[in-house]
Protein backbone atom coordinates (compact mmCIF):
# COMPACT_ATOMS: atom_id res chain seq x y z
CA UNK A 1 0.00 0.00 0.00
CA UNK A 2 1.29 3.40 -1.28
CA UNK A 3 0.30 6.23 1.64
CA UNK A 4 1.08 9.66 0.47
CA UNK A 5 2.53 12.20 2.99
CA UNK A 6 3.41 15.51 2.68
CA UNK A 7 7.11 14.95 3.91
CA UNK A 8 9.24 17.28 2.99
CA UNK A 9 12.59 16.61 1.42
CA UNK A 10 14.53 18.91 3.59
CA UNK A 11 13.35 17.68 7.32
CA UNK A 12 13.44 14.29 5.92
CA UNK A 13 17.11 14.39 4.77
CA UNK A 14 18.02 16.53 8.00
CA UNK A 15 16.61 12.97 10.49
CA UNK A 16 18.89 11.09 8.34
CA UNK A 17 21.93 13.15 8.61
CA UNK A 18 20.86 13.33 12.62
CA UNK A 19 21.11 9.67 13.28
CA UNK A 20 24.43 9.19 11.74
CA UNK A 21 26.40 12.38 12.78
CA UNK A 22 26.97 11.31 15.87
CA UNK A 23 28.69 7.90 14.53
CA UNK A 24 32.24 7.60 12.80
CA UNK A 25 33.34 5.20 10.45
CA UNK A 26 35.77 3.22 10.76
CA UNK A 27 39.15 5.21 11.14
CA UNK A 28 43.00 4.70 12.03
CA UNK A 29 42.21 5.79 15.25
CA UNK A 30 41.55 3.65 18.05
CA UNK A 31 37.43 2.94 18.20
CA UNK A 32 35.69 4.93 21.11
CA UNK A 33 33.87 2.43 24.10
CA UNK A 34 30.43 2.83 24.77
CA UNK A 35 28.32 2.12 28.00
CA UNK A 36 26.02 -1.01 28.96
CA UNK A 37 23.23 -1.07 31.13
CA UNK A 38 24.46 -3.08 34.25
CA UNK A 39 22.33 -4.53 36.69
CA UNK A 40 22.18 -3.21 40.45
CA UNK A 41 20.99 -5.24 43.39
CA UNK A 42 17.66 -4.10 44.40
CA UNK A 43 17.54 -1.71 46.63
CA UNK A 44 21.02 -1.09 47.25
CA UNK A 45 22.81 2.34 47.89
CA UNK A 46 26.33 1.58 47.09
CA UNK A 47 27.36 -1.00 44.43
CA UNK A 48 30.21 -1.56 42.12
CA UNK A 49 32.60 -4.41 40.36
CA UNK A 50 36.62 -4.57 40.52
CA UNK A 51 37.41 -7.39 38.77
CA UNK A 52 36.05 -8.74 35.03
CA UNK A 53 36.84 -11.89 33.38
CA UNK A 54 35.14 -12.77 29.56
CA UNK A 55 37.03 -16.21 28.12
CA UNK A 56 34.67 -15.53 25.16
CA UNK A 57 32.36 -13.00 23.63
CA UNK A 58 29.76 -14.45 24.68
CA UNK A 59 30.52 -15.12 28.57
CA UNK A 60 32.19 -12.60 31.31
CA UNK A 61 31.81 -13.02 34.79
CA UNK A 62 31.97 -9.54 36.91
CA UNK A 63 32.61 -9.39 40.57
CA UNK A 64 32.25 -6.64 43.37
CA UNK A 65 30.58 -5.56 46.19
CA UNK A 66 26.86 -3.81 47.15
CA UNK A 67 25.71 -2.16 51.01
CA UNK A 68 21.64 -2.42 51.23
CA UNK A 69 20.23 0.88 52.18
CA UNK A 70 20.74 1.85 55.50
CA UNK A 71 23.32 -0.94 56.15
CA UNK A 72 27.14 -0.64 57.02
CA UNK A 73 28.35 -4.12 55.22
CA UNK A 74 28.62 -5.02 52.16
CA UNK A 75 28.06 -8.04 50.80
CA UNK A 76 29.47 -9.88 47.24
CA UNK A 77 28.02 -8.79 44.33
CA UNK A 78 28.41 -10.92 40.79
CA UNK A 79 26.90 -9.89 37.21
CA UNK A 80 27.34 -12.24 34.48
CA UNK A 81 26.98 -11.33 30.73
CA UNK A 82 25.18 -14.16 28.16
CA UNK A 83 25.87 -12.41 24.75
CA UNK A 84 23.47 -9.96 25.04
CA UNK A 85 23.15 -8.75 28.39
CA UNK A 86 24.19 -7.99 31.81
CA UNK A 87 22.37 -9.97 34.96
CA UNK A 88 23.05 -10.33 38.87
CA UNK A 89 24.04 -13.77 39.52
CA UNK A 90 23.35 -14.50 43.44
CA UNK A 91 27.00 -15.30 45.26
CA UNK A 92 27.84 -16.00 48.98
CA UNK A 93 29.37 -13.69 51.30
CA UNK A 94 30.72 -16.10 54.19
CA UNK A 95 30.13 -13.30 56.93
CA UNK A 96 30.12 -9.40 56.94
CA UNK A 97 31.95 -6.94 55.23
CA UNK A 98 31.92 -9.14 52.49
CA UNK A 99 33.58 -7.79 48.47
CA UNK A 100 34.78 -9.48 45.71
CA UNK A 101 38.33 -7.89 43.80
CA UNK A 102 39.29 -10.34 41.46
CA UNK A 103 38.00 -13.21 39.09
CA UNK A 104 39.12 -15.25 36.58
CA UNK A 105 37.62 -18.11 34.13
CA UNK A 106 38.55 -20.81 31.94
CA UNK A 107 35.86 -20.91 30.46
CA UNK A 108 31.83 -20.11 31.04
CA UNK A 109 31.33 -23.47 33.94
CA UNK A 110 34.88 -22.85 35.76
CA UNK A 111 35.45 -19.20 37.45
CA UNK A 112 37.55 -18.77 40.73
CA UNK A 113 36.54 -15.06 42.57
CA UNK A 114 38.85 -13.76 45.16
CA UNK A 115 38.34 -11.30 48.50
CA UNK A 116 37.94 -10.87 51.94
CA UNK A 117 34.65 -10.90 54.76
CA UNK A 118 34.90 -10.71 58.24
CA UNK A 119 32.66 -12.16 60.99
CA UNK A 120 30.30 -10.23 64.05
CA UNK A 121 28.88 -6.68 63.16
CA UNK A 122 29.43 -3.30 62.66
CA UNK A 123 31.27 -1.51 64.53
CA UNK A 124 32.55 -4.75 66.49
CA UNK A 125 33.89 -6.78 62.86
CA UNK A 126 36.49 -8.95 63.44
CA UNK A 127 39.94 -9.03 61.17
CA UNK A 128 38.97 -9.75 57.47
CA UNK A 129 39.73 -13.35 56.25
CA UNK A 130 40.38 -14.44 52.76
CA UNK A 131 37.28 -15.35 50.70
CA UNK A 132 37.43 -18.01 47.52
CA UNK A 133 34.21 -18.97 45.61
CA UNK A 134 33.92 -20.83 42.36
CA UNK A 135 31.73 -21.39 39.99
CA UNK A 136 30.23 -24.25 37.96
CA UNK A 137 28.10 -23.11 35.79
CA UNK A 138 25.12 -22.48 37.44
CA UNK A 139 25.77 -21.31 40.92
CA UNK A 140 28.46 -20.16 43.07
CA UNK A 141 29.81 -21.10 46.32
CA UNK A 142 32.35 -20.58 48.86
CA UNK A 143 35.78 -22.90 48.23
CA UNK A 144 38.15 -23.41 51.95
CA UNK A 145 41.05 -21.05 51.87
CA UNK A 146 43.78 -21.10 54.24
CA UNK A 147 44.78 -17.97 55.92
CA UNK A 148 48.42 -17.39 57.49
CA UNK A 149 48.77 -16.76 61.44
CA UNK A 150 50.12 -13.55 62.89
CA UNK A 151 52.05 -13.02 66.14
CA UNK A 152 48.33 -11.92 67.27
CA UNK A 153 46.06 -14.41 65.38
CA UNK A 154 42.60 -12.33 66.73
CA UNK A 155 44.06 -9.17 65.11
CA UNK A 156 45.49 -9.62 61.52
CA UNK A 157 43.78 -9.11 58.28
CA UNK A 158 43.95 -11.24 55.78
CA UNK A 159 42.45 -10.83 52.30
CA UNK A 160 42.76 -11.79 48.79
CA UNK A 161 42.86 -9.22 45.80
CA UNK A 162 43.87 -11.17 42.51
CA UNK A 163 43.40 -14.35 40.59
CA UNK A 164 44.73 -16.13 37.36
CA UNK A 165 44.02 -19.94 36.17
CA UNK A 166 45.27 -21.41 33.41
CA UNK A 167 42.77 -24.57 34.09
CA UNK A 168 40.57 -26.31 36.31
CA UNK A 169 44.30 -27.59 38.51
CA UNK A 170 45.94 -24.64 38.34
CA UNK A 171 45.29 -21.05 40.11
CA UNK A 172 47.34 -18.39 41.97
CA UNK A 173 45.58 -16.03 44.49
CA UNK A 174 47.28 -12.71 45.59
CA UNK A 175 46.99 -10.41 48.22
CA UNK A 176 48.06 -9.68 51.84
CA UNK A 177 48.61 -11.80 54.80
CA UNK A 178 49.84 -10.79 58.27
CA UNK A 179 51.34 -7.97 56.57
CA UNK A 180 53.33 -9.38 54.44
CA UNK A 181 52.53 -10.33 50.26
CA UNK A 182 50.22 -13.73 50.31
CA UNK A 183 50.35 -15.99 47.60
CA UNK A 184 47.79 -18.86 47.30
CA UNK A 185 47.92 -22.00 45.02
CA UNK A 186 45.02 -23.86 43.51
CA UNK A 187 46.10 -27.93 42.89
CA UNK A 188 42.64 -29.13 41.65
CA UNK A 189 41.88 -30.04 44.59
CA UNK A 190 42.81 -27.93 47.52
CA UNK A 191 44.37 -24.18 47.99
CA UNK A 192 47.36 -24.06 49.88
CA UNK A 193 49.95 -20.99 50.98
CA UNK A 194 53.32 -20.83 49.07
CA UNK A 195 56.12 -19.09 49.81
CA UNK A 196 57.01 -15.61 48.83
CA UNK A 197 59.99 -13.30 49.51
CA UNK A 198 59.74 -10.44 51.16
CA UNK A 199 62.49 -8.35 50.94
CA UNK A 200 61.63 -4.49 52.06
CA UNK A 201 59.16 -2.58 54.54
CA UNK A 202 56.11 -1.87 53.08
CA UNK A 203 56.68 -4.42 49.53
CA UNK A 204 53.65 -6.54 51.09
CA UNK A 205 50.72 -5.91 49.15
CA UNK A 206 49.70 -8.20 46.11
CA UNK A 207 46.94 -6.58 44.14
CA UNK A 208 47.07 -8.30 40.31
CA UNK A 209 48.28 -11.42 38.84
CA UNK A 210 48.49 -13.11 35.46
CA UNK A 211 49.81 -16.58 34.14
CA UNK A 212 50.15 -17.74 30.60
CA UNK A 213 50.65 -21.35 32.22
CA UNK A 214 51.75 -23.34 35.53
CA UNK A 215 55.57 -22.47 34.86
CA UNK A 216 54.87 -18.46 34.81
CA UNK A 217 53.14 -15.76 36.26
CA UNK A 218 53.78 -12.15 37.21
CA UNK A 219 51.99 -11.00 40.31
CA UNK A 220 52.25 -7.35 40.84
CA UNK A 221 51.89 -4.59 43.82
CA UNK A 222 54.43 -2.85 45.86
CA UNK A 223 56.60 -5.22 44.37
CA UNK A 224 56.88 -7.33 41.32
CA UNK A 225 57.12 -11.43 41.69
CA UNK A 226 57.77 -14.09 39.11
CA UNK A 227 57.08 -17.33 39.24
CA UNK A 228 58.71 -20.45 37.63
CA UNK A 229 56.97 -23.23 37.67
CA UNK A 230 58.69 -23.99 41.47
CA UNK A 231 59.18 -20.57 43.36
CA UNK A 232 58.37 -17.37 43.47
CA UNK A 233 61.32 -14.18 43.02
CA UNK A 234 61.34 -11.05 43.58
CA UNK A 235 61.10 -8.98 39.83
CA UNK A 236 63.62 -5.93 40.27
CA UNK A 237 63.72 -2.99 37.95
CA UNK A 238 60.12 -2.05 38.08
CA UNK A 239 59.28 1.79 38.86
CA UNK A 240 58.55 1.93 42.70
CA UNK A 241 55.49 1.99 42.64
CA UNK A 242 51.36 0.67 43.84
CA UNK A 243 50.53 -1.91 40.20
CA UNK A 244 47.00 -2.98 40.40
CA UNK A 245 47.14 -4.71 37.63
CA UNK A 246 49.12 -7.20 35.02
CA UNK A 247 47.94 -9.01 31.78
CA UNK A 248 50.82 -11.14 30.23
CA UNK A 249 50.62 -12.97 26.55
CA UNK A 250 53.67 -15.02 27.01
CA UNK A 251 56.93 -14.91 29.65
CA UNK A 252 58.27 -12.16 27.46
CA UNK A 253 55.18 -10.06 27.40
CA UNK A 254 53.78 -8.49 30.47
CA UNK A 255 52.18 -4.89 30.73
CA UNK A 256 51.63 -3.83 34.22
CA UNK A 257 49.53 -0.76 35.56
CA UNK A 258 49.03 1.26 38.18
CA UNK A 259 49.88 4.81 40.15
CA UNK A 260 53.21 6.32 40.98
CA UNK A 261 53.55 7.90 44.71
CA UNK A 262 53.82 11.38 45.77
CA UNK A 263 57.07 11.64 47.92
CA UNK A 264 54.86 12.57 50.93
CA UNK A 265 54.16 10.71 54.22
CA UNK A 266 50.42 9.69 52.70
CA UNK A 267 52.24 8.72 49.36
CA UNK A 268 49.15 9.74 47.46
CA UNK A 269 48.87 8.57 43.57
CA UNK A 270 49.52 11.41 41.02
CA UNK A 271 50.36 9.84 38.02
CA UNK A 272 49.14 6.66 36.30
CA UNK A 273 51.98 3.78 35.36
CA UNK A 274 52.12 2.11 32.44
CA UNK A 275 55.21 -1.02 32.29
CA UNK A 276 56.39 -2.97 29.77
CA UNK A 277 58.07 -6.45 30.64
CA UNK A 278 60.15 -7.86 27.63
CA UNK A 279 61.27 -11.30 29.74
CA UNK A 280 64.19 -9.16 31.13
CA UNK A 281 64.16 -5.67 32.11
CA UNK A 282 60.63 -3.20 32.43
CA UNK A 283 60.28 0.04 30.59
CA UNK A 284 57.62 2.23 32.03
CA UNK A 285 55.50 5.37 30.88
CA UNK A 286 53.91 8.20 33.16
CA UNK A 287 50.47 10.03 32.63
CA UNK A 288 50.09 13.18 34.75
CA UNK A 289 47.14 12.98 37.34
CA UNK A 290 45.43 9.65 35.56
CA UNK A 291 45.03 6.47 38.14
CA UNK A 292 45.13 2.97 36.23
CA UNK A 293 42.97 0.20 37.69
CA UNK A 294 43.39 -2.94 35.12
CA UNK A 295 44.41 -4.48 31.88
CA UNK A 296 44.14 -7.03 29.31
CA UNK A 297 45.93 -8.44 26.53
CA UNK A 298 45.12 -10.30 24.08
CA UNK A 299 48.29 -10.37 22.33
CA UNK A 300 51.63 -8.45 22.77
CA UNK A 301 50.22 -5.23 20.04
CA UNK A 302 46.99 -4.77 21.54
CA UNK A 303 45.92 -4.66 24.97
CA UNK A 304 43.17 -2.10 26.82
CA UNK A 305 44.12 -0.40 30.16
CA UNK A 306 41.67 1.59 31.86
CA UNK A 307 41.43 3.53 34.92
CA UNK A 308 40.12 7.59 35.64
CA UNK A 309 40.98 10.77 35.78
CA UNK A 310 39.47 13.77 37.45
CA UNK A 311 36.44 12.69 37.13
CA UNK A 312 36.18 10.62 34.63
CA UNK A 313 37.04 7.24 33.24
CA UNK A 314 39.87 6.54 31.46
CA UNK A 315 40.83 3.93 28.22
CA UNK A 316 44.28 3.46 27.04
CA UNK A 317 45.12 1.18 24.12
CA UNK A 318 49.34 -0.29 23.54
CA UNK A 319 49.49 -0.93 19.58
CA UNK A 320 52.84 -2.95 20.13
CA UNK A 321 55.05 0.29 19.80
CA UNK A 322 52.99 3.03 22.04
CA UNK A 323 49.89 3.81 24.10
CA UNK A 324 47.24 6.35 22.77
CA UNK A 325 44.01 7.73 24.69
CA UNK A 326 40.85 6.45 23.22
CA UNK A 327 37.56 7.90 23.73
CA UNK A 328 35.19 6.65 27.02
CA UNK A 329 31.94 7.40 27.78
CA UNK A 330 31.19 8.78 31.44
CA UNK A 331 27.64 8.57 33.43
CA UNK A 332 24.86 11.58 33.13
CA UNK A 333 24.77 13.01 36.28
CA UNK A 334 27.30 11.21 38.12
CA UNK A 335 30.23 13.18 39.75
CA UNK A 336 32.85 10.71 40.00
CA UNK A 337 33.18 7.36 37.55
CA UNK A 338 36.10 4.88 37.58
CA UNK A 339 37.43 1.96 35.67
CA UNK A 340 39.09 -0.62 37.59
CA UNK A 341 38.56 -3.89 35.61
CA UNK A 342 38.99 -4.89 31.95
CA UNK A 343 39.25 -8.25 30.08
CA UNK A 344 39.24 -8.72 26.56
CA UNK A 345 37.83 -12.66 24.65
CA UNK A 346 39.59 -10.66 21.54
CA UNK A 347 40.90 -8.06 19.63
CA UNK A 348 37.41 -6.25 19.19
CA UNK A 349 35.14 -7.50 22.06
CA UNK A 350 36.42 -6.00 25.52
CA UNK A 351 34.36 -5.16 28.78
CA UNK A 352 35.35 -2.87 31.50
CA UNK A 353 33.99 -2.20 35.03
CA UNK A 354 33.95 -0.08 37.86
CA UNK A 355 31.45 2.01 39.15
CA UNK A 356 30.52 6.19 39.27
CA UNK A 357 29.21 7.86 42.73
CA UNK A 358 26.59 10.78 42.41
CA UNK A 359 26.39 13.19 45.70
CA UNK A 360 22.80 13.68 46.93
CA UNK A 361 22.46 17.12 48.12
CA UNK A 362 24.43 18.36 51.42
CA UNK A 363 23.17 16.25 54.10
CA UNK A 364 22.84 12.82 52.59
CA UNK A 365 25.36 10.10 51.70
CA UNK A 366 25.62 9.99 47.81
CA UNK A 367 24.25 6.87 45.60
CA UNK A 368 27.51 4.69 44.29
CA UNK A 369 25.69 2.46 41.05
CA UNK A 370 27.55 0.02 39.08
CA UNK A 371 29.43 1.02 35.37
CA UNK A 372 30.19 -1.31 32.85
CA UNK A 373 31.62 -0.19 29.54
CA UNK A 374 31.53 -2.01 26.03
CA UNK A 375 34.82 -1.22 23.35
CA UNK A 376 36.48 -0.98 21.21
CA UNK A 377 33.62 -0.68 18.39
CA UNK A 378 35.36 -2.13 16.26
CA UNK A 379 33.69 -3.60 12.49
CA UNK A 380 33.13 -6.90 11.84
CA UNK A 381 34.35 -6.21 7.81
CA UNK A 382 36.90 -4.33 6.46
CA UNK A 383 37.12 -0.48 6.46
CA UNK A 384 34.34 0.82 3.83
CA UNK A 385 35.38 1.30 0.20
CA UNK A 386 32.71 3.99 -0.28
CA UNK A 387 31.12 5.98 1.87
CA UNK A 388 28.74 5.74 5.16
CA UNK A 389 25.27 6.62 3.88
CA UNK A 390 22.79 4.68 6.99
CA UNK A 391 22.41 3.38 10.22
CA UNK A 392 20.52 1.21 12.39
CA UNK A 393 19.98 0.67 16.02
CA UNK A 394 20.99 -2.89 17.79
CA UNK A 395 18.28 -5.05 19.08
CA UNK A 396 19.31 -3.94 22.84
CA UNK A 397 20.39 -0.01 22.42
CA UNK A 398 24.35 -1.51 23.01
CA UNK A 399 25.61 -1.42 19.09
CA UNK A 400 24.46 -0.63 15.80
CA UNK A 401 25.19 -1.64 12.33
CA UNK A 402 26.40 1.39 9.74
CA UNK A 403 26.05 -0.27 5.76
CA UNK A 404 28.07 2.54 2.41
CA UNK A 405 26.88 2.91 -0.87
CA UNK A 406 27.90 -0.17 -1.80
CA UNK A 407 26.05 -2.52 0.55
CA UNK A 408 28.73 -3.18 2.79
CA UNK A 409 28.21 -3.77 6.88
CA UNK A 410 30.19 -2.89 9.51
CA UNK A 411 28.94 -4.11 12.84
CA UNK A 412 29.24 -2.68 16.42
CA UNK A 413 28.70 -3.51 20.25
CA UNK A 414 25.95 -6.00 20.38
CA UNK A 415 24.65 -6.15 16.45
CA UNK A 416 25.44 -8.83 14.99
CA UNK A 417 26.89 -9.38 11.43
CA UNK A 418 24.57 -11.12 9.25
CA UNK A 419 25.44 -10.73 5.75
CA UNK A 420 25.72 -7.65 3.31
CA UNK A 421 24.90 -6.26 -0.46
CA UNK A 422 28.00 -6.32 -1.44
CA UNK A 423 27.69 -9.30 -3.58
CA UNK A 424 23.71 -8.97 -4.45
CA UNK A 425 22.46 -7.27 -7.68
CA UNK A 426 21.53 -3.80 -7.10
CA UNK A 427 21.49 -1.17 -10.57
CA UNK A 428 21.38 1.57 -7.67
CA UNK A 429 23.31 2.58 -4.60
CA UNK A 430 22.05 1.82 -1.45
CA UNK A 431 20.81 4.58 0.47
CA UNK A 432 19.53 3.77 3.74
CA UNK A 433 19.28 1.18 6.16
CA UNK A 434 16.76 0.49 9.32
CA UNK A 435 17.16 -2.59 12.67
CA UNK A 436 14.08 -4.94 13.04
CA UNK A 437 13.37 -5.08 16.79
CA UNK A 438 14.09 -8.30 18.76
CA UNK A 439 11.38 -10.43 17.71
CA UNK A 440 14.02 -13.61 17.41
CA UNK A 441 17.11 -12.70 15.85
CA UNK A 442 17.41 -8.93 15.58
CA UNK A 443 18.39 -8.12 12.30
CA UNK A 444 17.93 -5.47 9.34
CA UNK A 445 16.78 -4.17 5.91
CA UNK A 446 18.60 -2.28 3.40
CA UNK A 447 17.09 -0.60 0.30
CA UNK A 448 18.46 1.19 -2.58
CA UNK A 449 17.56 4.18 -4.49
CA UNK A 450 15.87 2.28 -6.86
CA UNK A 451 13.46 1.02 -3.99
CA UNK A 452 14.91 -2.45 -3.87
CA UNK A 453 15.10 -3.61 -0.31
CA UNK A 454 17.44 -6.28 0.80
CA UNK A 455 16.59 -8.08 4.21
CA UNK A 456 18.90 -10.25 6.49
CA UNK A 457 18.22 -12.74 9.13
CA UNK A 458 14.71 -12.57 10.23
CA UNK A 459 13.72 -9.30 8.27
CA UNK A 460 11.46 -10.29 5.90
CA UNK A 461 10.73 -8.47 2.47
CA UNK A 462 7.09 -6.68 2.90
CA UNK A 463 6.84 -5.39 -0.55
CA UNK A 464 8.38 -2.62 -2.65
CA UNK A 465 7.71 0.53 -4.76
CA UNK A 466 8.65 -0.82 -8.21
CA UNK A 467 5.53 -1.37 -8.88
CA UNK A 468 3.76 1.69 -7.69
CA UNK A 469 5.42 4.80 -10.37
CA UNK A 470 8.53 5.60 -8.38
CA UNK A 471 9.15 8.94 -9.70
CA UNK A 472 11.54 9.56 -7.81
CA UNK A 473 14.81 7.76 -5.85
CA UNK A 474 14.05 6.46 -2.75
CA UNK A 475 16.57 8.50 0.05
CA UNK A 476 15.68 6.68 3.29
CA UNK A 477 13.80 3.48 5.44
CA UNK A 478 12.51 3.46 8.60
CA UNK A 479 10.83 1.21 10.95
CA UNK A 480 7.46 2.08 12.75
CA UNK A 481 6.94 0.72 16.21
CA UNK A 482 5.29 -2.27 15.27
CA UNK A 483 9.10 -3.53 14.26
CA UNK A 484 7.80 -5.96 11.67
CA UNK A 485 6.97 -3.26 9.01
CA UNK A 486 8.93 -0.43 7.14
CA UNK A 487 8.52 3.27 5.46
CA UNK A 488 10.72 4.23 2.53
CA UNK A 489 10.94 7.68 1.78
CA UNK A 490 11.62 9.28 -1.76
CA UNK A 491 13.08 12.33 -2.34
CA UNK A 492 10.11 14.40 -3.36
CA UNK A 493 8.83 13.80 0.07
CA UNK A 494 6.21 10.85 -1.32
CA UNK A 495 5.96 7.78 1.43
CA UNK A 496 5.74 4.14 1.29
CA UNK A 497 4.54 1.83 3.69
CA UNK A 498 4.54 -1.84 3.50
Amino acid sequence: MRVRSQVRTALLASLLVAAIAGVEAPAGASPAWNIVASPNPKGSDNAGLNGLACPSETFCMAVGSAIAPGQNNPTTLTERWDGARWSLVASPSGGQNAGLTGVSCTNATNCTAVGSYSNGKAPHLSPLRTLIEHWNGRSWSIVASPNPAGPDPAGTDNYLSGVACTSTTFCVAVGNGNAAALIEQWDGRSWSIVASPNHNLGDYNLFGVSCTSASFCMAVGTSVRIWNGSRWSIANGATDADLSGVSCTSARDCIAVGNTPQSTLFQLPTSGLLEHWNGSRWSSVTLDDWELGGVSCTSASNCYAVGSTDPGTLVERWDGASWSLVASPNPDHADSTDLSGVSCASATRCFAVGGNFANIGRTRNGIGTTLIERGPAASSGPRPNQPIVGMGAGPLGGGYWLVASDGGIFTFGDAHFYGSAGTMASSTPIVGMTGTTPFGRATHWLVAADGTVFGFGNAQLVGVPGALGLQYPIIGIVRPQSGRHYLLAASDGETFGF
